[in-house]
């Protein structure tokens, strides 16, 4: 019991640091780094728009990062408190391992998500610009 209220205490620290850290990243940036005057025209493209749920997907993903590095941390407290019982260095081992892969996950999860964000803006503008 006091185990899961260590976890979920340092994951609430961990995530409103986060809050503090990443609240830059939502400001709306400007509609010439977005989207071009043609696709404004066309009506292809939303000032904004794209960009903004970029960025709100990119924290998210930093949220979620933070956490599994919070847990990949309290696995590695645990595996060095464990005093050689066998039950809590498992417990601690199976929590690295989970964290390793979450965080692995996350990294593949921005990259798709971004790369295919960046597909959508290009597939949208026209060929002869």
């Amino acid at each position: 019991m006091l185990t899961k209220i260590k976890a979920l205490l340092l994951t609430s620290l961990v995530g409103a640091s986060t809050l503090f850290l990443a609240a830059p990243a939502l400001a709306v940036e400007d509609i010439s780094t977005t989207c071009t005057q043609w696709q404004i025209d066309q009506g292809l493209c939303e000032p904004g728009l794209r960009a903004m749920a970029q960025k709100i997907i990119n924290w998210f993903l930093l949220f979620l990062g933070l956490i599994a590095t919070g847990f990949l941390i309290y696995g590695g407290f645990l595996y060095v408190t464990s005093a050689g019982n066998d039950e809590n260095v498992k417990k601690a081992k199976n929590l690295i391992i989970y964290a390793a892969v979450g965080i692995i996950v996350i990294i593949l999860a921005a990259v798709v998500v971004n790369a295919l964000l960046d597909l959508v803006i290009d597939s949208s503008t026209p060929a002869n610009q």
